[in-house]
């Protein structure tokens, strides 16, 4: 019998929606007692500045939610917002921004942005004829590039290696280490935008979530108005500095733990999208790419850290079948994809509601 990730289902399966291999998440807690007093630190910290930026930000809530995760999900982690423009993801990224006490840059990507505008100056000192480097602003913790999909793939490319490798290589002054932390919120405007490009799977594959901003609501949309009327409008306070942040990243990576079982359902979820390995129809079908091994390790990093939000210390799978949709959202291509956005994402979302039905299948997992 096949696991629907939307029902508590067979008793072939060591999970339900209160039940966790075997022991119901209740007595997971009564046997654990409380969490590790470290990881309680960082998920007050971590809801602290998710209710310091809804100071500013109306709605929302699942886009903080998740940008709160990659931030806590480890180097590497991210995040690429896509939305039409003035829905106001930049201005989410410059509040979480202001409520840690770090670095930021901004950089606009126009069609005429270099990489050298983003990456920075090698110069000659013609005093000492050697070349000294001008750092450009990828050199800050929190790094906004907006409009990213404005930019040609030449200058897109520039920032691939600062966002693996955390820095940034020159010709003749060598490598230089960026800031820890180090996150890119990336922005974009839906590809039917007039001026926009495609963003190469490489470049994709480097953030670890896609995250789509909507418009707000009515009501939202009203509160927005007022907020932006106030004479003394509320200023974020900066509640964390780069110390925090890596101390929250390490006691996560450190304390949450993750079963055998959960691992393999994660390794074959994102297993099953690959149409030369899958067993579901749909994806041999229609699809021409899968996830990387690079969204298996990301999702299980981002699992752990959204367990500590939910005042767990280990992973279940609901927290891998939850982060499936924004880790796999952009790494996944169709052969013909749908041609708006509404429907790009239904289909997407249709693929991988088989796909989570099949990773999570006794039978399925069985053949693993």
């Amino acid at each position: 019998m096949h696991l629907s990730h939307r029902s508590s289902v067979s008793t072939s399966i060591p999970f339900t929606g209160d039940v966790f291999f075997g022991r119901s998440i209740i007595d997971r807690f009564r046997e654990r007692c409380q969490m590790d007093e470290s990881l309680e630190t960082a998920r007050r910290q971590m809801i602290a500045l998710e209710e310091e930026a809804h100071k500013m930000i109306v709605g929302m809530d699942e886009v903080i939610r998740l940008t709160l995760i990659c931030l806590c999900s480890g180097r590497g982690s991210h995040i690429l917002l896509e939305g039409v423009p003035g829905i106001g993801k930049t201005e989410l990224v410059k509040t979480i921004a202001a409520a840690v006490n770090v670095d930021f840059s901004r950089i606009q990507l126009m069609p005429d942005t270099q990489p050298h505008d983003i990456s920075g100056y090698e110069l000659l000192d013609q005093r000492t004829n050697k070349y000294y480097f001008k750092h450009g602003p990828i050199f800050a913790s929190f790094v906004l590039a907006d409009e990213i999909n404005r930019a040609t793939s030449k200058t897109a490319s520039a920032m691939l290696e600062a966002m693996q490798e955390g820095q940034v290589s020159t010709d003749f002054s060598g490598a230089f280490q960026l800031p820890q932390p180090f996150m890119v919120f990336a922005t974009q405007n839906p590809i039917e935008q007039e001026g926009t490009y495609e963003l190469a799977e490489a470049q994709k594959d480097r953030f670890l979530m896609k995250a789509l901003v909507n418009y707000p609501t009515h009501e939202e949309a009203i509160r927005i108005a007022e907020l932006n009327s106030m004479s003394d409008r509320k200023l974020v306070k900066p509640l964390l500095d780069s110390e925090q942040i890596l101390k929250i990243r390490l006691n996560i990576e450190r304390h949450v733990h993750v079963e055998s079982e959960v691992t393999r359902q994660a390794m074959r979820l994102v297993e099953l999208t690959r149409p030369d390995s899958s067993t579901v129809k749909v994806v041999r079908d229609n699809v021409k790419q899968g996830g990387s091994p690079r969204a298996q390790i990301g999702l299980i990093r981002a699992a752990k850290a959204r367990a500590v939000f939910e005042e767990r210390d280990y992973v279940t799978p609901q927290d891998i079948i939850t982060l499936a949709k924004p880790i796999l959202r952009h790494r996944v291509l169709f052969d013909r994809p749908a041609r708006s956005p509404v429907g790009r994402e239904e289909q997407f979302v249709s693929m991988l509601d088989q796909v989570i039905d099949a990773a999570f299948s006794s039978q399925d997992l069985a053949h693993a």
